[in-house]
């Protein structure tokens, strides 16, 4: 990750984004396996049968997504899910350390992005998201 990426990060009192090394190779290793169908909105849609960058992560580690009360897909990762896996970064206020969900945050062409902003919003592809994870996380 660039020195100036880091910066950026700070600057909206961020950090990088650390997780077990084994459970980062996981996640790189799914996304870029092509046996998970791309899609947007939630964790995982069960009437397309796709899932979101985060719904791949949670599904290569548990085997499942989260689901609301209602018993729908989550559309973020809970708090609660990241800290029990062990997955953190810090985030300032406006961040979601004060919301009710979590959403991993990267740099990506200079501006700060979430992983659901990188897939759903930009568009790009799992193996871009993989290229980011790799260069962002902190494997610990």
């Amino acid at each position: 990750m660039k020195k100036s990426d880091i910066k950026i990060l700070a600057e909206i009192g961020c950090d990088r984004i650390r997780m077990p090394k084994v459970y980062k190779a996981k996640w790189l290793k799914a996304l870029r396996s092509r046996n998970y169908i791309q899609g947007y909105g939630s964790l995982y849609n069960e009437g397309r049968m796709d899932f979101c960058c985060l719904g791949v992560l949670q599904h290569c580690l548990t085997g499942g997504v989260e689901y609301d009360p209602w018993g729908r897909p989550e559309n973020y990762i809970t708090h609660e899910w990241a800290k029990d896996w062990n997955i953190s970064q810090k985030q300032n206020k406006n961040h979601a350390e004060y919301q009710l969900y979590y959403d991993l945050t990267f740099v990506y062409t200079n501006f700060v992005r979430t992983a659901s902003e990188l897939n759903d919003l930009i568009g790009l592809s799992f193996n871009e998201i993989a290229d980011i994870i790799e260069d962002q996380i902190i494997g610990i």
